[in-house]
């Protein structure tokens, strides 16, 4: 209806392997390799409530990826091949409430927004390499690597009749686990940024535009990309 609305999707594709992976450490050409493939479900519902003041957003998905690339060794020939599954399950959850909506009071704008995502990611069937012998590590059951579990943002936006906007923001990010076997992991942080805009007409077509604010306030050690 004109408030709600509710969806479900399949969705198939994949990923194909780059020209680099083809070759092997000898200039030999690999084959028989195969480009990862992944189906994803996904049950979601988006929607305005509350006179539209309050807007949400929910999904669920399940994405389940074959055959994917790893790197191997067989004596000093290095090589890729197809080596596992992965399943990727999750949750993600958007909230923003509007409230306060006067434009001719002093406070003329509240907006609280909260997101939140929950990400259970596994390896299946995913080992080291295709060679099965001793050398070979089983990662399955183990979680994937560089997914935090938890992901939680929260901010505020606030403008005033005057001119006076505030916009701050808080994101929580879980530990990640760094290698296949779960052996390393990043610590969670927490980030804490604000922006404070002041904005003024001057008449005759100019306007004045001052705005001071900074990220990571907390002054927090963190990560932004795990390779």
């Amino acid at each position: 209806n004109d408030a709600v609305s509710v969806y479900g999707s399949v969705a198939s594709g994949y990923t194909p392997p780059s020209l680099t992976s083809f070759l092997n450490s000898d200039n030999t050409i690999n084959k028989d390799l195969k480009p990862e493939t992944a189906v994803q479900y996904e049950l979601g519902s988006k929607g305005q409530l509350l006179g539209q003041k309050l807007s949400y957003g929910l999904a669920v998905f399940d994405l389940e990826i074959k055959d994917k690339l790893v790197s191997q060794r067989i004596g000093a020939i290095t090589s890729t091949t197809n080596a596992g599954k992965q399943r990727n399950r999750g949750l993600e959850v958007e909230l923003s409430h509007v409230l306060v909506d006067q434009p001719e009071s002093w406070l003329t704008l509240v907006r609280p927004r909260l997101s939140y995502t929950y990400s259970d990611f596994k390896y299946i069937d995913f080992k080291s390499d295709a060679n099965n012998n001793a050398s070979t590590v089983d990662f399955s059951g183990k979680r994937v690597a560089r997914v935090p579990r938890n992901v939680f943002n929260v901010g505020l936006d606030a403008d005033t009749r005057a001119g006076l906007s505030l916009y701050a923001s808080f994101q929580h990010v879980d530990k990640a686990y760094v290698t296949f076997n779960n052996s390393n992991i990043v610590k969670p942080y927490n980030l804490l940024s604000a922006k404070l805009n002041y904005e003024r007409r001057l008449g005759g077509g100019f306007t004045l535009n001052a705005a001071a604010g900074g990220d990571n306030l907390l002054s927090k050690t963190y990560y932004k990309f795990i390779f």
